[in-house]
């Protein structure tokens, strides 16, 4: 299965969207702002999934079916800055869309759902998930038509047996349509939005107290918790809020019950960030990284497998990507070939002719590329997860985590059955605490691993959305070589004395004050890493994204830099614990100062492992009788390094010329230079 995504948006674009709300906010310029947010997040995390965009309600039309009042805009394919470009082109020239688009009376929401369950028919046949998104301000598009509302909900039962998710993002109305024109606001050659995008990308709390995750959607199904004030219009604010139970609603239940608030994303002009989030939260999901059979014992996971369980990778890390290089002439991706070229006899090798080798010892052991395979092969064996044992919880151990762990949910279309026994087998090792002990290869060509198979049972927030899933975690396990023995010395502070104590009980304190605070309310203060994105990947994206669509660089906020106005407050306490554990002519800058200090060449003189003792030698006496051409070359080497000479290319006849140059000297010096012997 292909892990690529496939969404279309759909926004409405008849006259009551063009209407400004009560905040002065148009809600058409809104609905693009989030598409175009989402082309922009879209090409940097996952380049190669599909969008596209579909107009309706439209003056004009462009489309291969002849619909009135349908305008394709996008089609189905990978995002890019032209497409990018053409948004801002959409949202900043009212006249030109005037002209081109335009806007017309409702039209039937049947035809527009018909046409975008037809665009994913142009896409490949193997889509992982597939979305409509519709942005509109409409609570009940079937007012003057009552036979759509059955059009539209037999419509949404077919992309729902075509795997098409149906999402309602809903937008504050503005005047009512009593009051609406019936074109778009008067348009200026080169418009600019009421509301301008948020600069920075999505906003994130500050390390230290407090944590916050912001305003979330309402993901009820009563009327919007933001009543809007009265314009003129006798029926008050609540003609203004969005009822999705006046039409939209009989279109989302059919997908699943349970589901179906889920679908409806009311009162989404609150915020970018929070209308934006359950897209990327479906775009983002976790996908399957392999598969495997699982048995106890010596089953024969081939024959008797007891369940079939798929692989997940909780955590992996993000990667700036790999450069692609381009012809210089023509802009297209270039391809690499590599080929093996024979040193003696320059002829292109073929694989057959290529063989791999081993030293052991002083011999060279030749394999070819067919015996490697084979004996990578009895090596690992047969992909599958054996449960060797049981042991208690606490046998694994923080430190026994050397790589990343994977995570494991039942495969039910491999083997049937695998969600009750899995299911079955969580729960009983989560109550008997128990942790289970396995062989673990992951696929073909893998060695075999021990791995920890920990229990974990569903955790959900108070939303309702998932903050833990259901599963396994599969933590490798260490073999014997990967433990280091560390030995570190006895502390020197008396742990019964009164100063020790004093200092915990402050470090306590430090920590009591600066703990952050709760995530969501009733919940425990905890770290959650989607609010801190990596600034590193956020500053390369947003350099390319700057160059790609030719704007100014916008300046990323680096969130995981410590909250020092916050800190401030507890600078007492710093003072108070450092006071007690140093002495009063401790000054940080002074010893931080001192430990980073570079030291000179002189300071490792003596700790050179390389220099020669020549402290014995007399080379006074070796001049004298002119044997100091007998001496070694590291002897002489030294010699002339203690006295600055350089000796880098010399071989040992110009060594000996050196060392007897430097002992001549030395003796005129002193006013008695015997001649050697032999000169």
């Amino acid at each position: 299965m292909t892990d690529k995504d496939a969404i279309l948006f759909m926004i409405d674009c008849q006259a009551a969207m063009f209407a400004p709300n009560a905040e002065g906010e148009v809600p058409f310029e809104i609905a693009v702002q989030c598409v175009m947010k989402f082309y922009k997040d879209k090409i940097m995390s996952s380049a190669s999934d599909y969008v596209g965009l579909l107009l309706y309600s439209t003056k004009e039309r462009l489309n291969t079916y002849d619909f009135d009042g349908i305008y394709i805009f996008h089609t189905m394919a990978p995002p890019s800055a032209p497409r990018i470009r053409e948004l801002e082109s959409l949202m900043g020239n009212r006249v030109g869309f005037a002209q081109h688009v335009g806007s017309a009376p409702p039209i039937s929401v049947n035809d527009a759902l018909w046409t975008a369950q037809h665009l994913f028919y142009t896409l490949p046949k193997r889509i992982a998930f597939k979305r409509v998104a519709v942005f509109t301000n409409d609570d009940n598009p079937a007012r003057a038509d009552p036979s759509m509302r059955e059009k539209c909900v037999s419509r949404a039962k077919d992309l729902v047996e075509a795997d098409v998710t149906l999402q309602l993002f809903a937008i504050q109305r503005g005047l009512p349509h009593e009051q609406a024109s019936t074109s778009p606001p008067a348009s200026r050659p080169d418009d600019s939005l009421t509301t301008s995008p948020s600069k920075g990308r999505s906003t994130h709390p500050s390390p230290l107290p407090p944590l916050s995750t912001g305003a979330s959607l309402s993901l009820s199904g009563t009327r919007a918790a933001h009543p809007t004030p009265t314009t003129g219009d006798s029926r008050g604010s609540d003609a203004h809020s969005f009822d999705a139970d006046l039409f939209w609603r009989d279109l989302m239940y059919v997908e699943e019950e349970a589901g179906a608030e889920k679908a409806i994303h009311l009162d989404a002009k609150a915020s970018f960030h929070d209308m934006l989030e359950p897209m990327k939260r479906r775009a983002h999901q976790r996908r399957s990284g392999g598969k495997v059979l699982m048995g106890f014992g010596r089953a024969d996971l081939a024959t008797e497998p007891t369940m079939a369980l798929s692989i997940y990778h909780p955590l992996v890390r993000a990667t700036k990507g790999s450069t692609i290089n381009l012809d210089s002439k023509t802009n297209t991706p270039l391809t690499t070939e590599t080929r093996y070229i024979c040193r003696n006899t320059a002829e292109i090798l073929a694989p057959e002719d290529i063989e791999h080798a081993v030293s052991v010892g002083n011999d060279r052991v030749v394999f070819s590329a067919e015996e490697v395979a084979r004996m990578k092969k009895a090596v690992s064996g047969a992909p599958g997860l054996r449960v060797l044992g049981f042991k208690p919880k606490e046998t694994v151990k923080f430190s026994h985590q050397i790589l990343p762990p994977l995570f494991l949910r039942p495969d039910e279309g491999a083997v049937k059955g695998s969600t009750k026994a899995f299911q079955a087998l969580v729960l009983k090792m989560h109550d008997k605490g128990k942790v289970a002990i396995g062989q673990l290869i992951a696929r073909n060509g893998s060695l075999p691993r021990l791995v920890a198979l920990l229990p974990q049972l569903a955790v959900q927030e108070v939303d309702g959305s998932a903050l833990e899933p259901f599963g396994m975690h599969v933590v490798p396990l260490p073999y014997a070589d990967d433990v280091r023995a560390l030995a570190f010395p006895a502390p020197k502070v008396d742990a019964a004395g009164e100063g020790h104590v004093a200092m915990v009980n402050k470090a306590k304190q430090i920590i009591k004050r600066m703990r952050m605070q709760p995530a969501f309310e009733g919940g425990e203060s905890r770290y959650d890493p989607v609010d801190y994105p990596n600034p590193a990947l956020q500053k390369h994206f947003s350099a390319l994204q700057s160059i790609a669509l030719e704007e100014d660089y916008e300046e990323v906020q680096d969130y995981t830099l410590p909250d020092y106005a916050g800190m401030e407050g507890f600078r007492s306490l710093f003072t108070s614990l450092r006071n007690m554990a140093y002495d009063e002519q401790y000054s940080p800058a002074v010893a931080a100062g001192t430990a980073g200090k570079k030291r000179k060449l002189e300071d490792y003189e003596d700790r050179d492992p390389k220099k020669v003792d020549i402290s014995g030698v007399d080379f006074k006496a070796r001049y004298a009788d002119g044997t100091l051409k007998k001496l070694t070359v590291p002897v002489l080497k030294q010699f002339c390094k203690d006295r600055k000479e350089p000796t880098k290319g010399l071989l040992k006849a110009d060594l000996v010329d050196t060392v007897t140059a430097l002992i001549k000297e030395q003796l005129d010096k002193e006013g008695a230079a015997p001649a050697p012997e032999g000169a």
